[in-house]
């Protein structure tokens, strides 16, 4: 008969061989895109020249008027604010 240590030990092992064994396919696959990228020079980019490419691509709806006319009154004021 199995324990609870002998369980929770048999699952913190599998779960750590998962993790190491998805961390060595990423290192590789990252290897090989470092392959088709050109080599960098060592220098850290300036901040001025990062210039990163959006991956969001959402369509644009313009509403040039609320279809209904409601005015939002709310607060985010919470009872942990009164103590």
């Amino acid at each position: 008969m199995i324990n609870r240590r002998q369980w929770l030990r048999g699952l913190g092992l599998a779960i750590t061989a998962s993790v190491r064994t998805m961390a060595a396919h990423a290192l590789s696959s990252s290897a090989e895109e470092s392959k088709s990228q050109p080599a960098t020079t060592g220098q850290p980019l300036p901040l001025a020249d990062y210039e990163p490419k959006s991956t969001l691509h959402a369509e644009e709806t313009r509403v040039e008027r609320a279809a209904f006319p409601v005015v939002d009154v709310h607060t985010h004021i919470t009872m942990s604010a009164r103590s």
